[in-house]
């Protein structure tokens, strides 16, 4: 999944999430008609009937089209908002909270359906299988329409075509239509602007952008991604136990075309140590966070190999379907900031989903996982194991994490894999035997989340205790670090039930292992006591909490600039040009929102002339005092201020609630 940075995503979403709810958000409510809700497919169990009758209530059941002052929907879709992340007083954790845009994305739903798919297969609730089937119609619509029609490969928004380019372009549909109507209205903004409270400061933080010039929706243009797609193999994997006949329609719609997505994947992979200076390119923040795992692989190429998977060739798997070379042939509409980027939590994601084509038989047959892909398949989790083992990924989510905001996602992609391959290790232990690497996945992947991954979830963990005994809970940033009247510390917990969910579900998915033959499951031999405490005290507190709609908010994604540090140019790079390939020699403000410029590392640059390069500012006439930052204080650092869009969606809450909760159910011992 991968969502756009945006030069000025801070100020432009100012102007959307400020203004714009005001007519949308208040004027426009939802419907009770728009959404779901089927009483008949809950099974006996108040709380799973309350959590899937709170999920289903945000599935859009019906198309609404755009029309002044309300949202297009559509049929078949999980409600999600984008947020901006704001902290401080009261009104703006109102802003933060309350004024949202609806956004219509594969993302969301796509999840949404994994989760209660597998709450179903626990047997805790029944997920009506027309809400099921309308949602996979709609989310097939969401194939990259530009390439062929027999692909998996997906896009994160819905896709129109331009008549210019003759492409087919996916695009937040809601923002389009209003930044295209801002020019009539801008009048008519100002003056219920300067009617509100504070209406001047607003006013003068917003002015310029109104009339913003039409160069700047060339930042709301993306290419598909091996996220969504991700996304959507694993989807079709939770389908073929729990509604085979849906599962031969989501295979017959071009998805068990596996090979057209490893293809793209292995075309578009970072390869670090190649010469070919496409492939070598990455995004200098992905390049700073992966630095000391290139530096030592680039070492262990350096000495003998008894293995098939030579460090020399190292490949990990990036977040677009895209390189610079697609990038300058659809300038300015490519990837964001025109380079690649590594995230590990879409590493992590991508993975997954190749393991389980290889288990569930997704594709006729497994020729797509030639050497070259296991090769990079095996780098892949490498990878992603190293920035859980050693701290990257919790120290520098902002750069290292830059569409998964949350750390907790990270935990949940991982642990899941290890559960699914527990569990595809009893049920088809032949796998494990014809592709040796999934062992490898296994064992690495278990002792990173039994080892760091479980230490540093514990170690965040937050404990109330009372009469009534011990609670436990885990809550990331969203109003973590808000202000009262009196200027004292507000910690509202806005995510505090989705995060406890995702935590209890990495938890439950490291620590527990199937038995064989059931749907059960039982605790890990070696699982420590105060493991097993702690999950069933945050048990204790999920379920006597979830309601409380003002903990549902969640930062399960976001776009990728989140303040300076996040800026790709204040890292160190050896790539600065325009797309043409016309020099410059100290990016500006201006170059920057041309969206033509690329900055990137490309090849390895020296560990010593890095390290020199990380003591000068690297962007100068930008931040001239600004050295690459090599220490985040968080999303909440007020003196910071960190304004980024996130994507919320409360149906992502309550089905990771549920899920939680029908493990819990599923423990025998």
């Amino acid at each position: 999944m991968g969502l756009p940075s945006s030069y000025p995503w801070p100020s432009l979403c100012l102007l959307l999430l400020l203004i714009l709810p005001l007519f949308f958000a208040v004027v426009a409510p939802v419907s009770a008609a728009d959404t779901v809700l089927e009483d008949s497919a809950v099974v006996a169990g108040s709380k799973y009937s309350d959590l899937l009758s709170r999920t289903l209530s945000q599935y859009q059941k019906k198309d609404v089209p755009f029309s002044f002052p309300n949202y297009e929907k559509k049929k078949g879709l999980y409600r999600s908002d984008i947020h901006i992340n704001l902290v401080g007083g009261k009104t703006k954790s109102l802003i933060r909270d309350k004024l949202q845009i609806y956004d219509s994305n594969f993302f969301v739903s796509a999840f949404v359906n994994q989760l209660l798919l597998e709450s179903e297969a626990l047997g805790t609730v029944i997920y009506p299988t027309t809400t099921l089937s309308d949602s996979l119609t709609t989310l097939s619509t969401f194939k990259d329409r530009n390439l062929d029609a027999n692909t998996p490969i997906r896009t994160f928004w819905p896709q129109e075509l331009n008549p210019k380019t003759n492409r087919w372009e996916p695009r937040p549909t809601n923002i389009m239509k209003m930044i295209k109507t801002q020019g009539s209205v801008a009048g008519a903004f100002k003056k219920i602007i300067l009617s509100l409270p504070f209406g001047d400061s607003i006013w003068k933080s917003v002015e310029n952008i109104i009339n913003a010039p039409a160069q700047y929706l060339s930042f709301f243009f993306i290419p598909s991604d091996f996220d969504d797609t991700a996304a959507n193999v694993v989807l079709g994997t939770r389908l073929k136990h729990t509604h085979p006949d849906l599962y031969d329609q989501w295979a017959a719609d071009g998805n068990n075309n596996f090979l057209s997505y490893v293809t793209a994947m292995k075309k578009y992979a970072y390869t670090p140590f190649a010469n070919d200076t496409d492939a070598n390119l990455i995004d200098p923040r992905s390049y700073y966070f992966i630095s000391d795992f290139l530096y030592q692989k680039q070492k262990e190429c350096e000495e003998p190999h008894s293995t098939p998977y030579s460090e020399c060739n190292l490949s990990l798997i990036t977040t677009w379907a895209q390189d610079v070379d697609g990038a300058r042939a659809l300038e300015p509409r490519g990837m964001p900031f025109n380079v690649n980027n590594v995230d590990v939590s879409v590493v992590a994601d991508a993975t997954l989903a190749m393991s389980l084509a290889l288990i569930e038989d997704i594709a006729p047959d497994t020729t797509w996982f030639d050497p070259m892909t296991q090769n990079m398949y095996k780098h892949s989790i490498d990878f992603v194991a190293w920035a859980i083992d050693s701290g990257m990924a919790l120290k520098r989510p902002d750069i290292g994490l830059l569409y998964y905001p949350s750390v907790y996602d990270l935990y949940w992609f991982v642990s899941r894999h290890v559960a699914d391959l527990r569990k595809a290790k009893i049920s088809s232990p032949e796998k494990f035997v014809q592709f040796p690497l999934l062992n490898y996945t296994l064992n690495t992947f278990e002792a990173s989340m039994k080892g760091a991954g479980t230490s540093q979830i514990l170690s965040r963990a937050s404990r109330n205790v009372d009469w009534n005994g011990s609670e436990v809970y885990w809550e990331d940033f969203i109003g973590g670090n808000d202000t009262g009247l009196l200027g004292g510390k507000i910690d509202r917990g806005g995510d505090r039930t989705f995060t406890t969910a995702v935590a209890l579900n990495a938890l439950f998915d490291t620590w527990t292992v199937p038995v064989p033959g059931t749907t059960t499951f039982k605790w890990a031999a070696d699982v420590p006591p105060a493991t097993k405490g702690t999950f069933k005290d945050a048990l204790k507190y999920l379920s006597a909490n979830y309601q409380d709609s003002k903990q549902a908010y969640n930062p399960f994604f976001s776009g990728d600039l989140k303040g300076r540090s996040t800026f790709p140019y204040v890292y160190p790079h050896n790539v600065l040009e325009h797309l043409d390939g016309s020099p410059l020699v100290n990016v500006t403000r201006k170059d920057m929102a041309t969206g033509t410029v690329l900055c990137a590392v490309s090849g390895m640059i020296d560990a010593t002339t890095y390290a020199s390069m990380m003591n000068i500012p690297q962007a100068p006439a930008m931040y001239p005092n600004l050295k690459p930052p090599q220490y985040f204080t968080g999303f909440n650092d007020v003196q910071v201020d960190v304004i980024f869009p996130y994507w919320s969606s409360s149906a992502l809450t309550y089905s990771f609630t549920l899920l939680a909760l029908s493990k819990d159910a599923a423990l025998v011992a």
